[in-house]
């Protein structure tokens, strides 16, 4: 008696691919978007990086693409690397002669303050002298609101401001080479705005 033959195996693969294959939308769309996602990241990359002879030869192929989505940053971080910070000050002559600081004392205003002052010696200088103006109104109508002193009389008449300046001082570094540590910071007037009330 004859053993009896088996079938022969089916593929298991649903569907066989002929050698000649074709690329698919789906596998086209998915190489297209990750070229567009390698160009994205190497464009940010590049123009994260400080300019030089490598990347000005590369920057008309990425530099508009850059530009036309909004990513465009400028990095002043080692734009004057031979200054220290720069100083600001605000102070006021009033109308009996003193001196006084009516924005409070330049050592204890708080970061948005000093960012807002410093904003205003880089912008139109009709806003600076607006905004000097506005402390010396405010100036006098601080005082002029406090009401009755302890022991409930009327306070003097508050003296008007006659004079305030806004100043911007810088300091050079010291040259490459020499110690940071200088305790004669020499600040030097850099910008004045100046007005008369």
């Amino acid at each position: 008696m004859a053993a009896p033959q088996k079938a022969p195996r089916q593929s298991s693969s649903p569907v066989e691919r002929p050698n000649n294959h074709r690329f698919s939308k789906v596998e086209i769309l998915r190489s297209l978007f990750s070229l567009l996602l390698i160009f994205h990241f190497a464009s940010i990359f590049l123009h994260a990086f400080p300019w030089s002879p490598f990347v000005a030869k590369l920057a008309p192929y990425y530099l508009g693409y850059i530009n036309v989505t909004g990513q465009s940053q400028v990095w002043a971080m080692y734009k004057s690397p031979f200054h220290f910070d720069p100083r600001f000050e605000i102070e006021a002559t009033d109308t009996g002669g003193n001196l006084i600081k009516p924005f409070g004392s330049p050592a204890d205003w708080q970061p948005r303050k000093l960012y807002f002052i410093e904003a205003l010696f880089m912008s139109n200088e009709d806003f600076a002298l607006a905004f000097i103006k506005y402390i010396g109104g405010q100036y006098v109508l601080a005082d002029s609101l406090k009401g009755p002193n302890e022991a409930g009389e009327a306070r003097a008449p508050a003296l008007g401001l006659k004079e305030i300046r806004m100043r911007m001082l810088k300091s050079s570094a010291p040259p490459h080479g020499e110690s940071r540590m200088r305790l004669n910071l020499d600040y030097v007037l850099e910008k004045e705005f100046k007005v008369s009330l």
